[in-house]
């Protein structure tokens, strides 16, 4: 999913988390989001992530109560 050239993340550290979720949501298929994601973790750091726009939505129009902020 992520193509960049450190595909090695560590999700102790904001960076990584961001950058794993970022390709997850926007590239992953529904095993890669189900075995990836955190739900208290992605609300957490939602605010943060850089989102196409669709992407954003249909999350936030999904899960209105833990995205939106």
């Amino acid at each position: 999913m992520y193509w960049g050239p450190e595909p090695v993340v560590d999700l102790g550290y904001p960076d990584d988390v961001a950058k794993t979720y970022e390709a997850t949501l926007r590239e992953g298929a529904i095993g890669d989001v189900c075995t990836v994601l955190n739900g208290a973790l992605l609300a957490e750091v939602w605010p943060e992530l850089v989102l196409p726009v669709p992407v954003r939505a249909a999350w936030e129009h999904r899960f209105p109560a833990h995205l939106r902020r």
